[in-house]
């Protein structure tokens, strides 16, 4: 039989009703989690990193895809500037058939992204799905701007409630590296 390993959260703020919820492309369904703010967040997660996506393939399990992350910046973990992480993505294709997780992450080559991950059995996976993962984007003012765009992703406490609000990425760069980390650095 096909096992299908159960994402799992380091805390109770993030345990979704059960597991992942898969569903065949088509259908909207949305995973509700809890929200929660970014030092807890960043505390939740193995590794938190800015970086561009370089290219996509099928994962090693059915029904996943791998996402290479070249970083560009990192707030913690062992990863540093120049390093490649595959990032393992709850959707894919096997057999013809389409399946993702509901509210799973999405990465397009050649997009910059704040990331928050966790290891989980030597996979590289977002904390609480799209939830952890920021694209940024160039603003109006020359500044980089952080946005969630989680798709099927709800917060408790309404349907609707995204967390979608775009912030400058100098203003996360104290939350994330508070100990304002040489180690971590940037180019």
């Amino acid at each position: 039989g096909h096992m299908t390993k159960t994402r799992v959260f380091k805390t109770a703020l993030l345990a979704l009703a059960g597991c992942a919820i898969f569903v065949t492309t088509g259908l909207v369904i949305a995973t509700t989690i809890q929200a929660v703010d970014l030092p807890t967040l960043r505390d939740m997660s193995d590794v938190v990193v800015v970086g561009v996506v370089e290219g996509r393939q099928d994962g090693r399990r059915d029904f996943t895809t791998e996402v290479t992350l070249r970083v560009t910046e990192s707030f913690k973990g062992q990863f540093r500037p120049g390093d490649a992480i595959p990032i393992t993505v709850e959707r894919g294709n096997f057999g013809g058939v389409d399946r993702e997780a509901v509210g799973e992450a999405r990465f397009d080559v050649g997009g910059r992204s704040l990331v928050f991950l966790q290891n989980l059995d030597g996979e590289w996976l977002t904390v609480a799905l799209g939830y952890g993962k920021f694209d940024i984007h160039h603003g109006k003012n020359g500044r980089d701007v952080a946005v969630r765009s989680p798709e099927g992703v709800e917060l408790a406490g309404g349907p609707g409630n995204t967390d979608a609000t775009p912030v400058s990425l100098d203003s996360l760069r104290p939350v994330l590296n508070p100990q304002g980390n040489l180690a971590a650095g940037r180019r």
